[in-house]
């Protein structure tokens, strides 16, 4: 059968107009997918920085926090240890040398032993008040640490026992082990303390 060329090109024209549409129609499908995920992608990273953002604040507070508070206890400790070193100078008129001497000594024994260099500077300052020097008191330190470690009592209160108790006796700072050892044997005989014993010797 015969075909009219003007009808072939008639057909041809519907045809490729049709297939244009198509194409087109797909273009604006695909466009849209793109956008699509365009936006679901931004979307997700906004969301993922934010995120990322909240967990950057946490770990910041959850680690700079604590650092502060450190850095704070530090400074405090610190600061109790010098306010009690500076009174032990002024009670012992203790200055350079041997100033340098009795702090070296509490930094040391704080180290050394169970007990802080703040609570050894805090026992110090009770050895002065009973009228110890500062050899006496580095010479007897030793032996009030190992009274009030044995004992269980407050530092500072064994050393203000112990320390009158030699001066009581006329004994020298460096029996202060001795005195030690007697007043724990004498506590741990019976059902009294050190701090008993103490208030026994006022008397």
């Amino acid at each position: 059968m015969a075909v009219d060329v003007g009808e072939a090109q008639g057909r041809l024209t519907l045809d490729v107009s049709g297939f244009n549409q198509k194409l087109a129609e797909a273009s604006n499908k695909l466009d849209s997918s793109v956008k699509g995920m365009e936006s679901s992608a931004n979307k997700s990273l906004s969301s993922m920085g934010a995120n990322l953002a909240k967990v950057g604040t946490a770990m910041s507070i959850g680690v700079t926090a604590p650092l502060v508070a450190i850095g704070k206890k530090a400074w405090d400790i610190a600061s109790e240890f010098e306010a009690s070193m500076s009174q032990v100078g002024a009670i012992t008129g203790a200055t350079g040398n041997e100033f340098d001497a009795l702090r070296d000594k509490a930094v040391q024994l704080g180290k050394d032993t169970v007990f802080s260099s703040t609570e050894v500077a805090a026992a110090m300052v009770e050895m002065g008040k009973a009228g110890w020097n500062s050899t006496q008191i580095i010479s007897g330190m030793e032996g009030v640490l190992d009274a009030a470690s044995a004992s269980g009592e407050h530092l500072s209160t064994v050393s203000t026992i112990v320390a009158d108790a030699i001066t009581m006796f006329g004994m020298s700072a460096a029996d202060s082990a001795r005195v030690a050892d007697v007043m724990v044997e004498a506590a741990n005989a019976g059902t009294i303390s050190i701090s008993d014993l103490g208030e026994s010797l006022k008397y």
